[in-house]
């Protein structure tokens, strides 16, 4: 159930790691919209490394190997807080940390989490940026956009943070990122991979039978 993946809240950490001695498989960089949400239950087969990241600047000083190591997933939930100093141009620094995501972590399946919903931002030119977004990343193969097409400002306690039934729908949103929605795609040896969501499960590919 969604209620396990929420979690009371507890004070932001800058860096957040299910065991200091094992590198984290799944990377996750969020802003303080985290505060409900139980990564350990959301992620539960992974070790998880959570990194405090309130905006895209932080998210570029953020993607280095020295500091995330080399996840098998990045999941990127920033931008939000940018909205206030750069309005529209949002769309160009999340760009950029798409990229340097790809670039850096080329073998990572990469997601990022589109803006949410705020009180004192027009909707309509949240929903401009977040499609941005998608047509910026349409290239990046190993990049995927998380929308939460079932958030509003309903879903905010305030003007800027969900509630808990916000994260619930949240939280889903992530969760269900990990379900593959249909079989990839066959790929030829001059196509590169296109995005693999069943890797957070690990599901492995079907097994192929001789020929009789």
């Amino acid at each position: 159930m969604l209620e396990m993946e929420i979690t009371e809240f507890k004070e932001s950490k800058l860096q957040e790691t299910d065991s200091v001695q094992q590198p984290p498989k799944t990377a996750i960089l969020i802003d303080s919209n985290d505060k409900f949400l139980n990564h350990r239950r959301l992620f539960p087969t992974h070790s998880v490394g959570k990194f405090w990241c309130p905006t895209t600047d932080n998210a570029l000083k953020l993607l280095c190997q020295s500091t995330l190591n080399t996840p098998q997933n990045i999941l990127i939930h920033t931008g939000t807080n940018d909205l206030r100093s750069k309005g529209e141009k949002v769309a160009e620094p999340l760009k950029k940390v798409a990229e340097k995501a790809h670039r850096l972590f080329p073998q990572a399946n990469i997601a990022i989490s589109t803006l949410l919903p705020r009180r004192d931002y027009p909707g309509g030119l949240i929903n401009k940026i977040n499609q941005s977004i998608t047509s910026d990343c349409a290239t990046l193969h190993n990049v995927t956009i998380i929308h939460h097409p079932a958030l509003s400002c309903d879903h905010l306690y305030d003007l800027v943070h969900l509630d808990q039934e916000g994260v619930r729908l949240f939280a889903k949103d992530l969760r269900d990122l990990q379900r593959p929605t249909h079989p990839p795609a066959p790929q030829t040896s001059s196509t590169p991979p296109s995005p693999v969501l069943c890797r957070l499960q690990e599901i492995p590919p079907p097994t192929k039978q001789s020929p009789a």
